[in-house]
């Protein structure tokens, strides 16, 4: 039982104080730049922004994501050089994901979806609160 412990504790340590003990961050987004969507004009410019809204609030909890925008959204979170937000609706066949890049507090969104042309490329400046 005293080894268990010590392996429990061993590996409890070795986890990023960022995630072993943090409150979870919050992810403010502002999409500014439509044009390289594909749907930058007219009825198709709503519905790039029916799908990557302008203004978003991400909840980051370890693990997984929250997105407050559509209610509760359900994604997850991957972290590297970027922090990728990824949220799945209807069964996989629509894809929302937002890659932020922390540096330059830009970024991303894109939609996929299945059988249509998706929504890519599209821009913005987020604040994250950690």
């Amino acid at each position: 039982m005293q080894t268990f412990r010590a392996t429990i504790l061993s590996l409890f340590m070795m986890l990023p104080a960022s995630l072993a003990f943090s409150e979870p961050w919050e992810l403010t987004c502002k999409m500014t730049d439509y044009k390289q969507s594909g749907y930058d004009t007219g009825k198709s410019l709503k519905v790039a922004k029916s799908w990557i809204p302008e203004e978003t609030v991400h909840i980051i909890e370890f693990p997984g994501t929250q997105l407050t925008t559509w209610g509760n959204v359900f994604g997850t979170a991957e972290f590297g050089d970027t922090i990728k937000l990824v949220y799945k609706f209807e069964n996989n066949l629509s894809v929302v994901t937002y890659t932020y890049f922390p540096k330059s507090n830009v970024v991303i969104g894109r939609a996929d979806f299945s059988g249509f042309i998706g929504i890519k490329g599209v821009r913005g400046k987020c604040r994250l609160v950690r």
